[in-house]
């Protein structure tokens, strides 16, 4: 990784363990993926992390995440912002200045990454599982097994050009975190598997070396 961010002395050694880590669409239709090296099949990613370059992928992804955890039976609960409006009517807030989802909906045993800085432990990008839900908090479990609560709180909304605050946004302080943008994981750290789906290369080799130093060991990415 050090090479590939100085752009210096990558040899044909360190292109074939970059190639290790990436899977190609397999043509014969035996299987849906196989390793550009030895052809074996993608194995399954489990409770992966995915990487989209679209909203729209991850918004399909993790939507599909809630949805299989609905139909395991685990408990689900629908969180709506309170929104109070100031200079701004309510549906400009809603559909331009909102920080967060007006509604979130998340479900026990799912990912939640925080979105703000709450305290020193619970910092933008922290992530954990989501242990329990209440009315208007959840309890999450971080990596290291420490449960914290986090609770709905006021996330700043910008202020108009007279420097009055365009309103109140009253939510949970985050998202649900199995998939998300490279530039949203961008200072995140994972130390867990990671795939990155390149629908298109144009245009995608300048996140690439941001994607691939996410993750803490080579094993873990996937691409």
């Amino acid at each position: 990784l050090n090479k590939i961010g100085e752009g210096i002395g990558f040899d044909d050694s360190d292109v074939a363990a970059l190639k290790q880590r990436i899977w190609r669409r397999d043509r014969s239709g035996t299987v849906d993926w196989v390793n550009m090296v030895d052809s074996q099949p993608l194995p399954d990613l489990g409770d992966a992390i995915h990487l989209y370059n679209t909203n729209r992928e991850v918004k399909a992804r993790n939507q599909q995440v809630l949805e299989r955890a609905r139909a395991a039976g685990s408990k689900v609960r629908t969180y709506t912002a309170d929104i109070t409006p100031g200079s701004y009517s309510l549906e400009e807030i809603i559909s331009e200045v909102s920080p967060m989802e007006r509604e979130l909906t998340l479900a026990e045993g799912l990912k939640f990454m925080v979105r703000v800085n709450i305290n020193e432990v619970l910092t933008n990008g922290t992530i954990g599982l989501i242990k329990k839900l209440e009315v208007s908090r959840i309890l999450l479990e971080l990596p290291d097994g420490n449960e914290h609560w986090v609770s709905m709180i006021e996330i700043p909304l910008p202020s108009n050009k007279h420097g009055n605050p365009v309103g109140v946004f009253l939510q949970l302080p985050g998202v649900l975190a199995h998939a998300m943008t490279p530039w949203k994981a961008q200072g995140l750290t994972f130390d867990e598997p990671m795939a990155y789906h390149v629908n298109n290369w144009y245009g995608s080799h300048g996140l690439f070396y941001v994607v691939v130093s996410r993750v803490t060991k080579p094993e873990y990415l996937y691409v």
